[in-house]
C-alpha cells in the first residue's frame, strides 16, 4: 500500500506527564521482561486469625495453563510465563494477618506492624523449603479475604532482594485481589487477575481507554475479554511488522480500504491500524470480537449498565495522546475516559462503528463486515 509509512513513524515518543504507572507512548518502562520466559511463583498463605478455603492445588490447576496460553497467545508466542504453584495447600503463617500489610498501598490497612521488606523475607524464607527461587522474576501472593477484608493484607514491591537457598533473587511482588472493598472476590480463579498485575510490571498502564468496562483484561481483569489493547501489544513489540499498519495524516489525500482482523481472535489480515496525527498523537483502529479469551455475549457488568458492550462485532477506535495526564478514577469510568490521555470515539454514543466517525480530519467508514475506508475530512 502507497501510503504506508514504516512503523518507526507510529512509534511516537513519551515527553511529558510520565508516570510509574506505566508508559503510554515509547519506549515502554518495564521492570520485568517482555519476552523469553518469565518466572512466576504462586504463593498460597493463610493465617491463624484468617484461615484459606479449599486447596490451592485443585482450586488453580486450570489457572497455570490459562496463565501460560494467554502469554503465548497474545505475545504471539514472543514471551512465556511460566507459572508454579508453590504449595498444594495453604501454608500457615508465623504471625497473624495484621503483620503483612502495606499502609501506603490504600488496600485497608493504616498501620504497618512490621516492615514490608521484613514482611515479604519472612514468606519466603517460610516457603524457601518447598520451591527453588532461581531466576523467579514474579511472585503472587494469595491470601485468604478473611485477611484481606478484616486486616488490609497486601505486600507490593516493583523490585526487591530477598534471600534464599539459591542465592540472593530479585524480584516483582504482588498479594492481594481487592478482599479489602469488594463484596466478593473470585478466589477460585485467579489467572486473569495475576496477568493484570504482572502486566503493569511489565510496563502496560492499562486501565483504559475505558476503565472498569469489559473490554480488556487491564480495563477490567473479570470483564467479557482478556484481550489487550493493539497499541499496548505494539509498545511491548508482541506485533510482527507486517500486522500493523501505519499511516502520516498529511499523506492521507485520498480514500482507501483496510481489512482487518480481531484483536481478539487474530488472523491472517493486519490485526491494527495507526494513523499519526501529530509527534504527540495517534488514532488507532481495531475490530472486536469474540476470541479465544473475549466472549462478548457476557455483559452488565458495574460500569456497562446498558450492555454497550454486549455481543460487540465491530470495528472501534481511540485516540491515544502520549503527552497528556494519565487518570484513573476507579468509581467514575465515564469520567476517567473523558479526562485521560485515551479515549474512544463514538457513533451516537456507542464505541462500536455502524457507520462512521471523525476525528482530526480522518474519517473513518464501515463498509462490510471486513472492510473499513479511511479518507481525509479536510
Amino acid at each position: 500500500m502507497g501510503l504506508q509509512s514504516d512503523l518507526e513513524t507510529c512509534r511516537i515518543k513519551e515527553t511529558g506527564n510520565t508516570t510509574g504507572a506505566g508508559a503510554k507512548g515509547f519506549p515502554i518502562r518495564n521492570v520485568l521482561p517482555l519476552k523469553g520466559k518469565v518466572k512466576i511463583a504462586i504463593v498460597p498463605i493463610d493465617f491463624a486469625n484468617a484461615a484459606g478455603d479449599g486447596k490451592p492445588n485443585y482450586m488453580y490447576e486450570d489457572d497455570l495453563k490459562k496463565i501460560e496460553d494467554w502469554a503465548t497467545y497474545f505475545s504471539r508466542g514472543k514471551m512465556q510465563y511460566v507459572p508454579h504453584l508453590v504449595s498444594n495447600d495453604w501454608v500457615r503463617a508465623p504471625k497473624g494477618a495484621e503483620w503483612y500489610t502495606c499502609a501506603p498501598c490504600g488496600k485497608g490497612a493504616k498501620v504497618e506492624l512490621q516492615p514490608q521488606s521484613v514482611a515479604l523475607q519472612e514468606l519466603i524464607t517460610l516457603v524457601d523449603p518447598l520451591f527453588d527461587f532461581t531466576d523467579t522474576k514474579f511472585v503472587y501472593f494469595v491470601f485468604p479475604t478473611e485477611a484481606e477484608k478484616k486486616f488490609g493484607t497486601a505486600l507490593y514491591f516493583h523490585e526487591q532482594t530477598v534471600q534464599t537457598a539459591e542465592g540472593q533473587q530479585k524480584i516483582s511482588v504482588y498479594g492481594e485481589m481487592g478482599g479489602a472493598f469488594l463484596n466478593s472476590v473470585r478466589k477460585h480463579d485467579i489467572w486473569e487477575h495475576l496477568i493484570h498485575e504482572i502486566l503493569h510490571f511489565q510496563g502496560f498502564i492499562g486501565h483504559g481507554p475505558i476503565n472498569g468496562s469489559n473490554l480488556g483484561i487491564l480495563s477490567n481483569q473479570w470483564g467479557s475479554s482478556q484481550a489487550i489493547t493493539s497499541w499496548e501489544a505494539f509498545l511491548a513489540g508482541w506485533f510482527a511488522e507486517d500486522e500493523i499498519l501505519c499511516f502520516e495524516k498529511e499523506k492521507i489525500r485520498e480514500s482507501f480500504l483496510v481489512s482487518l482482523d480481531s484483536v481478539d481472535s487474530f488472523g491472517d489480515k493486519k490485526e491494527s491500524v495507526i494513523v499519526k496525527l501529530s509527534n504527540e498523537e495517534v488514532l488507532i483502529i481495531e475490530k472486536r470480537t469474540d476470541g479465544p479469551f473475549s466472549n462478548f455475549k457476557m455483559g452488565g457488568s458495574m460500569q456497562d449498565p446498558s450492555n454497550q458492550f454486549l455481543n460487540l462485532n465491530d470495528y472501534t477506535a481511540y485516540v491515544v495522546n502520549v503527552n497528556k495526564e494519565y487518570y484513573r478514577d476507579d468509581r467514575n469510568p465515564r469520567l476517567t475516559e473523558n479526562k485521560n490521555f485515551w479515549r474512544y470515539l463514538r457513533e451516537d454514543g456507542s464505541i462500536a462503528i455502524k457507520t462512521s466517525v471523525t476525528y482530526s480530519g480522518i474519517q473513518i467508514f464501515r463498509e462490510s463486515d471486513v472492510h473499513i475506508r479511511i479518507k481525509s475530512s479536510e
